[in-house]
């Protein structure tokens, strides 16, 4: 039984076939151990295969641990996907580099590591209750790669004495991540053939849907009596500091450059353009912090859930970050007036408007003094239907406005200097 895509259960001569079991997959444990196999610690020992009835598996990244991310509010969308997506950076980029992790660890006086203010409080406890269940089998998975996540994935766990069955990280060749955890877990699945019940704790609405159709369809072909659950979890999204941050993708370009220069070198390839981090654009805004977002995202999905819809949360890609004052540098002398002043400052949500795959709100500031924005009336973009960058005039251009005051919404800000930073291929906007 082999996974072409994570999603789809076949064998080499179709599909699954009512009670088959065995892997035909190479990058699986093939009747070996699957914990020997793929547990980060290769571990000879396992649970007994006659006492485990469930399997419990624990996301990593913004699961069991708060994983710095790429900022939205320092780089643009298109950079953040040309770092995340593991191919324009030939196998580079922010999620195969363990350096963010080493930029967030804190020294104890004894010189040891650790990470204390990052570990997710709510599921620890549920860890480890599962690992203390001689019934359970736990697994910690994560997609990061085994050769270059083995050593401080370990230093990690081991500072906040984090135990599970088994800690498995990426290897060998998969399409993505959701068909190598479904390798996994396949495997696993036929070694404790007594299992009756998966719970999957994951944080990526793309990975939950990628486990759900696995599992019906392993239940449908292999185990009717099985049953799973999938739990979705929310970590409060952590960062670098935005020096911290330019140091991390300044040097996974410059491995890059150097990788493709190589290439080059040996003529192996010409198709691969050099890539330079430069500024995108400037602007001096009232901005949203990241708490502040989910707590006006939520808000907002309560009160409008006629203009928030199931596809709209599904389907858009959220802004709600910054009231835009000027365009580029404000004078210094307005700028430290405003700041001494408003440095903080609320809105409130007069309307909100939908425009062609666009919505924004029309704000207006909780003071009588005269706050002078980019553009009037002041508005709060919030999402969009396109996957390209949009620019606040885009927002402007909305008719349909339908007043919210009663709805009695309101935002927190507080005024900023903001920078954002494209990803240049030859020059050129990726």
């Amino acid at each position: 039984m082999g996974f072409s895509d994570g999603h789809s259960v076949q064998d080499h001569n179709g599909p699954l076939k009512k009670k088959q079991r065995k892997s035909q997959n190479t990058q699986g444990a093939n009747g070996e151990n699957p914990i020997t196999f793929w547990d980060l610690f290769r571990r000879e020992i396992s649970p007994s295969v006659d006492k485990i009835t469930e399997i419990h598996v624990y996301d990593f990244d913004n699961t069991l641990f708060r994983s710095p991310l790429p900022n939205p509010a320092l780089f643009t969308y298109k950079a953040i996907g040309a770092l995340s997506d593991g191919t324009t950076m030939l196998d580079l980029g922010w999620w195969q580099d363990p350096v963010p992790f080493d930029k967030i660890a804190e020294t104890s006086a004894d010189g040891s590591r650790h990470w204390n203010s990052y570990w997710n409080d709510d599921i620890l406890p549920l860890l480890e209750l599962s690992h203390k269940n001689e019934q359970v089998l736990t697994i910690i998975m994560t997609g990061r790669k085994k050769h270059l996540f083995r050593d401080i994935m370990s230093e990690m766990l081991q500072s906040k004495g984090i135990t599970a069955d088994a800690v498995v990280l990426k290897e060998g060749k998969f399409v993505n991540t959701i068909s190598y955890k479904t390798q996994v877990l396949v495997d696993m699945l036929e070694r404790y053939t007594n299992v009756k019940l998966v719970k999957i704790f994951e944080d990526r609405e793309n990975q939950m849907k990628g486990f759900q159709k696995f599992l019906n369809e392993y239940i449908d072909a292999v185990n009717p009596e099985m049953v799973y659950s999938i739990i979705p979890v929310y970590a409060l999204k952590c960062f670098l500091s935005p020096q911290d941050e330019i140091e991390v993708v300044t040097n996974e370009i410059t491995k890059y450059n150097n990788k493709v220069s190589n290439m080059r070198s040996k003529a192996h390839s010409k198709k691969y353009a050099s890539l330079a981090l430069r500024k995108s654009f400037v602007f001096v805004s009232y901005y949203l912090s990241e708490l502040e977002r989910a707590v006006v995202l939520r808000d907002i999905q309560q009160e409008l859930p006629d203009v928030f819809t199931k596809e709209v949360m599904d389907t858009y890609r959220f802004e709600l970050e910054h009231i835009p004052l000027t365009r580029g540098m404000m004078a210094r002398k307005t700028y430290m007036s405003l700041s001494k002043s408003h440095k903080e400052l609320q809105w409130n949500l007069t309307h909100v408007g939908l425009g062609d795959g666009i919505i924004s709100f029309k704000v207006a500031p909780c003071t009588d003094d005269v706050i002078k924005t980019l553009l009037t009336p002041a508005l709060l973009p919030a999402c969009t239907s396109s996957t390209s960058n949009t620019v606040p005039e885009d927002y402007s251009a909305i008719s349909d406005w339908i007043d919210i005051q009663a709805k009695g919404l309101k935002v927190n800000t507080t005024l900023t200097q903001l920078v954002k930073f494209n990803i240049t291929s030859d020059g050129k906007k990726i």
